[in-house]
């Protein structure tokens, strides 16, 4: 799965997990045996044309120190918009399992 080159991110360190999660067809196991991670927050852009389109966005909870309901949540928006708020990705997949918001 290669990177849009348009996409940057911000504040963020990257980790490899060293365990591999269970990766469904639906997604490269890349994108889940890779962790971002900030202190503050993470943010992304990504520029497009004019138009509408769908936004899927894949966690995995792979960290052992957030693997408890509760422990870290997190807001997601688009163009100012909040689309998720408290948002607990180990509470809607458990540990070390892809789940894609949609």
């Amino acid at each position: 799965m290669k990177r849009h080159k348009s996409l940057t991110s911000s504040g963020t360190r990257v980790w490899t997990v060293k365990q591999p999660v269970a990766v469904s067809a639906d997604v490269a196991s890349e994108v889940t045996q890779t962790e971002r991670w900030a202190s503050r927050h993470v943010e992304y852009q990504l520029p497009v044309d004019a138009g509408q389109y769908e936004l899927t966005l894949w966690f995995a909870e792979t960290n052992r120190n957030f693997q408890v309901k509760g422990k870290r949540t997190i807001r997601i928006t688009a163009n100012e918009t909040e689309l998720a708020g408290k948002l607990d990705v180990f509470s809607e997949a458990g540990a070390d399992t892809p789940w894609a918001f949609r």
